[in-house]
């Protein structure tokens, strides 16, 4: 075997290699392979091309970067793949492969995995914390306090028991499934919407399972909506004004997917006009949201800035699924969450 097929090389961020970098070697050092590290401040080769193979996108690299506003940091990781002619798999700290770079890789045969499951419970526990403070109004409270004022929601007709109340979950990955459980255990009725129904009619706890088309014609007594999906082809812009003017006047929607799930106008429209009593949303259209949106003002919103899955062991989360790839990787196995 040649020198080059007895080595890998690997793009990741510095800060990624001082953790996990060592690990990474000893799994190359028992299959019989040695890594070839590529740093992102690493200067091209003569022809203005990268040696990379493997790529890891981790948390740092993309720091405060969002799909509408890049970094130079991200930027500049973004240059070298596309400078990679032997790339073959990139790995994302992410749970979704939405940002436009990971289609552009994979049209050119790049395979995409993403960290899918690594901050599913902590997702689930923030809409189950969103539908909590929904319920119990709790941004009139938090209003009350800065306020100073002493306001008991006594007899308040949107302060209610969430025991039997009803709640349809979009999305029944990781993220869904835990959701539903918590949703039980408080006593509420969950339903779920997937895009194949079938394979989920005999999950315990779930009263219904439908697709995503069929979500206009079951909202009418639905008193939480929560959009846990992925953003895809099927999804985007599926709760839109059609889904607002079929649900009832004190439900809610919490969104902790991705922006482009709602039509934002929509939502704004059903927000101002009543059609729903409130929102909690983590994802927008456009991030970060625009100073200017009336979102930000609406007593009945509580905005997050994309935070929903973020908690103190996330990135050893995401660097468990990507040293477990990596060792399949080495191994020539399948690859766990591939696009």
């Amino acid at each position: 075997m040649s020198n080059e097929r007895n080595s890998v090389s690997v793009l990741v961020s510095d800060e990624t290699k001082t953790i996990i970098g060592a690990q990474l070697e000893a799994i190359a050092s028992q299959n019989q392979k040695q890594i070839q590290w590529v740093a992102p401040k690493s200067t091209p080769d003569q022809d203005a091309s990268y040696p990379v193979e493997l790529a890891f996108i981790s948390r740092d690299v993309t720091g405060q970067s969002t799909k509408n506003d890049l970094k130079p940091p991200l930027l500049r990781y973004y240059d070298i793949l596309r400078n990679s002619p032997k790339l073959n798999w990139v790995h994302a700290h992410s749970a979704g492969a939405d940002r436009p770079i990971y289609p552009e890789l994979m049209a050119k045969g790049v395979r995409v995995t993403t960290s899918s499951g690594a901050n599913a419970d902590a997702v689930a526990h923030t809409a189950l914390a969103a539908i909590l403070a929904l319920g119990r109004q709790f941004k009139a409270l938090f209003q009350s306090q800065l306020d100073k004022k002493w306001t008991p929601v006594l007899n308040h007709p949107h302060v209610h028991s969430f025991i039997g109340q009803k709640v349809m979950i979009v999305g029944m990955g990781p993220i869904g499934l835990e959701l539903a459980k918590c949703l039980n255990a408080i006593g509420m009725q969950v339903s779920g919407v997937t895009r194949d129904p079938s394979k989920y009619q005999n999950i315990k706890g779930l009263i219904k399972v439908i697709d995503f088309k069929s979500i206009p014609s079951n909202v009418s007594d639905i008193d939480y909506l929560v959009l846990a999906c992925p953003l895809g082809e099927q999804t985007r812009a599926l709760i839109n004004k059609d889904v607002f003017s079929a649900m009832k006047p004190t439900s809610y929607v919490v969104n902790v997917a991705r922006g482009e799930v709602i039509v934002q106008n929509d939502l704004i429209e059903a927000l101002q006009s009543q059609q729903i009593l409130g929102a909690y949303l983590d994802v927008f259209e456009v991030e970060p949201l625009d100073t200017t949106s009336p979102l930000w003002n609406m007593p009945n919103v509580i905005i997050s800035p994309h935070t929903a899955g973020h908690f103190s062991g996330h990135n050893d989360a995401v660097a468990k699924i990507f040293i477990n790839n990596f060792e399949r990787y080495i191994k020539s196995e399948a690859l766990i969450n591939q696009v």
